[in-house]
């Protein structure tokens, strides 16, 4: 198993290099929530973790269980629908004796191929959006426990 090397590329520091103002408009967006945070009263604090906390668990299963499910469901559809589709594709060249077998699998590929791939992205782009949210989500319930550990330090002292 190799290490890494210490100051050697990983991803989380290409992508910064490539995007440097994408962690600055995070950092930014931490400190206005962390703000608005520390605005609110004991009570409103309470409110807002225990919403925070209940939508995160809804999302985190729904995925959990509902959406993963589901996505594997389309996702086998369609890709069996594919093969399908070039199946018949194959059948009908094979029926039809003045039709390339090749050329008619070649057709098929060429129509259904990008319905599919749409679809297939489509999906993930679905899942891959929910997974920020939940992570977002989560962030949010560590920012307001540090809040409520702060102020429960303030409070013995």
């Amino acid at each position: 198993m190799s290490k890494r090397v210490k100051g050697s590329p990983g991803i989380t520091n290409i992508v910064n290099r490539m995007f440097p103002d994408k962690r600055k408009i995070a950092f930014e967006e931490y400190l206005r929530i962390k703000k608005n945070l520390e605005a609110m009263s004991s009570e409103e604090l309470d409110f807002e973790y225990g919403r925070t906390v209940a939508a995160y668990d809804n999302k985190k299963g729904a995925w959990g269980l509902l959406w993963g499910t589901a996505i594997a469901s389309i996702l086998v559809g369609v890709w069996s629908a594919f093969f399908k589709v070039i199946q018949a594709f194959l059948q009908y060249a094979g029926a039809n004796a003045t039709a390339d077998p090749i050329e008619a699998a070649t057709v098929g590929f060429a129509i259904i191929s990008p319905v599919v791939i749409a679809i297939t992205a489509f999906v993930l782009i679905l899942f891959r959006d929910s997974m920020k949210e939940a992570r977002k989500l989560k962030e949010k319930i560590q920012l307001i426990e540090t809040i409520k550990g702060k102020r429960s330090e303030t409070v013995k002292q």
